[in-house]
Parts: structure tokens; C-alpha cells; sequence
């Protein structure tokens, strides 16, 4: 049987002192029960009033809330708004004290520079012909730093920090069609890696002319657009998700443009066009087809795909 609500609300100073003037009666009705009668006889003042008294001491001490008890009480219940509004002001002021905020600052420009400096990185390595055996592990690299600085990012939000960044959110269907659309761009991508090895064999060693420098252009806005969609469709997007679409079409639009011009070059040269090269044009053109079919607060992203 469990013990009345209120006696387990009591601490252990207040069941000490409410025994004890429980105690205090039982001996004096034991010891002094012969001369009770007498005692209440001569003085029945004195002797209930200093009876009284005692017992009256000894509740009052357990049934008083303490400064304390009382203070863990509100902070606890909640429901008293200047408590609760002192004690933020009071947790504040501790990690004010113990630097949190400025080390929250510290980390997030940290780890924003490191995912820049990564990005610049992998930008650079985009024009490298084989950097396509190396680019998934850079980007889980990205997607690593990403990830820790939506952790601080929200941390920073969780203890009140005014330097804290924003954090975006793709609406349900925009995600849908933002993953169907990566689907399509990996696979562009993998198309672009076959047509590279195919086309390579056709050669002793890779001229310097207009179709690489093509090929190399097509293949860095494709690397790159796979990029930025995996990091879109990542848990934390740090800036205006819309801006960010606008920049991935670009990426998509430009690739194509130079996917077709790659086409073209290889007919001029009389070369073999490798199966892989119309497979990548039609991927990128569907890439750029369901980007255009994004709204944002009901207004198209982008315009569809350009002609020839």
C-alpha cells in the first residue's frame, strides 16, 4: 500500500520533527501518567499550555516549507512565470560565465570555414578526368560537416544563443521531387564516367582541344550538381533553400549545354559516339525537366528545358 501523497512530499527534516512531537507526547503520557491527574490538578494552565506549546513547536517545524523546499517546489511545478523567467536569466548568466556562447560562435565559424574550404576544394578537383573514383568520399567528407554544423547550429538554438543560424526546411513534396531528381542526376553522372573511359580509348593520350575542354566544363557542373542537390536534401539547410535550387538548375542547365556541344564535337571529329553520351543527355535533360516542376510558394523554380 503506497504511503498518503502528502507524507512523501515531506522531507526527511519534516517527518523528524513531526515524529518528534508525536514522541514527545507518547513519553510524557508514559512517565508522567501517575501524576498527570496531580500535575493538571495544581496547574491545569502550565500544564496544557507547556503541552501544547511543545507539540505545537515540533509540528510547526514539519509542516513549514523551508526556504529551500519551497524554492524547489515553484522551480519545479513551472507554472509561476517569474520563477521560471529568473531561473532562464540565471542559467544565462552561467553560460555567459563559462563561455558557451562564445564557444558555440567559435566552432560554428570553424566548421562553416572547414565546409567551405572542403567545397573550394572539391571544385577544384571537379576539372581532374578521373576525380569521379575519389568525389563520393569527398562529399560524405561534406556531408560530415554538414551534419556537425546543423549540431551546433542547433545546440546554439537550444541554449539561447543570438548568433545561432537558421535553420531551413524543404517542404514534403519539394523533398519527393528533389530525391527523384538526384536519382536522375547520379545517373547522368555515372553515364558521364562510361563516355569519359569509352572516348578515352579512342586516343594515344587526351589532346588539348575543344572537345576536352568541353567534356572537362560538362563534367565539373555535373560533379558540382551533385553535389549541392545531396547537400539540399540534407538535414540542415543553412540558407534559402529557393536560392540554393535556382543555383543547382544553373549547374544542370550549363551541364547540358556542354554535354550537347560534347555531341556535336565528337561528329564533327569522326569519332565513335560512345551509347553512354545520348543516355547522359537525356538524363540531364530530365534532371532540368523535374527541377522546373518545383514551386516554391506557387511559382516555378525554373524555366524547362532549353532547346537545342
Amino acid at each position: 500500500m503506497r504511503p498518503p501523497k502528502w507524507l512523501t512530499r515531506m522531507t526527511r527534516a519534516q517527518l523528524f520533527w513531526a515524529f518528534s512531537g508525536i514522541g514527545i507526547i507518547v513519553v510524557v503520557a508514559a512517565v508522567a501518567r501517575g501524576n498527570l491527574t496531580k500535575i493538571y490538578d495544581a496547574q491545569p494552565d502550565f500544564f496544557l499550555g507547556s503541552l501544547l506549546a511543545l507539540t505545537g513547536f515540533c509540528f510547526a517545524k514539519a509542516f513549514s516549507r523551508t526556504n529551500v523546499t519551497t524554492a524547489l517546489e515553484l522551480i519545479r511545478d513551472g507554472r509561476t512565470q517569474e520563477v521560471s523567467e529568473a531561473v532562464e536569466q540565471e542559467i544565462q548568466r552561467r553560460l555567459h560565465a563559462k563561455g558557451v556562447h562564445q564557444q558555440i560562435a567559435l566552432l560554428n565559424r570553424n566548421i562553416s570555414a572547414a565546409n567551405k574550404r572542403t567545397c573550394e576544394y572539391y571544385d577544384l578537383q571537379t576539372k581532374e578526368p578521373r576525380f569521379y573514383i575519389t568525389a563520393p568520399l569527398l562529399r560524405v567528407a561534406l556531408q560530415d560537416l554538414d551534419e556537425a554544423l546543423g549540431n551546433v547550429t542547433q545546440l546554439g538554438h537550444a541554449v539561447g544563443s543570438k548568433d545561432a543560424q537558421i535553420v531551413h526546411t524543404l517542404p514534403s513534396d519539394v523533398r519527393s521531387q528533389l530525391s527523384d531528381a538526384l536519382r536522375d542526376l547520379q545517373e547522368a553522372s555515372a553515364r558521364r564516367n562510361e563516355t569519359y573511359e569509352t572516348l578515352l580509348g579512342q586516343f594515344d593520350t587526351i589532346p588539348i582541344d575543344e572537345l576536352w575542354g568541353a567534356f572537362t566544363v560538362m563534367t565539373s557542373d555535373t560533379l558540382k550538381a551533385v553535389r549541392d542537390l545531396e547537400a539540399l536534401l540534407g538535414r540542415n539547410i543553412m540558407s534559402p533553400p529557393k536560392e540554393r535550387c535556382v543555383v543547382l538548375a544553373g549547374y544542370v542547365a550549363a551541364s547540358l549545354k556542354r554535354a550537347r556541344r560534347v555531341e556535336e564535337l565528337i561528329e564533327e571529329k569522326g569519332l565513335a559516339e560512345p551509347s553512354a553520351m545520348k543516355v547522359l543527355i537525356e538524363d540531364l535533360e530530365r534532371v532540368l525537366e523535374k527541377l522546373s516542376q518545383i514551386e516554391f510558394g506557387g511559382a516555378m523554380l525554373v524555366g524547362g528545358p532549353s532547346a537545342r
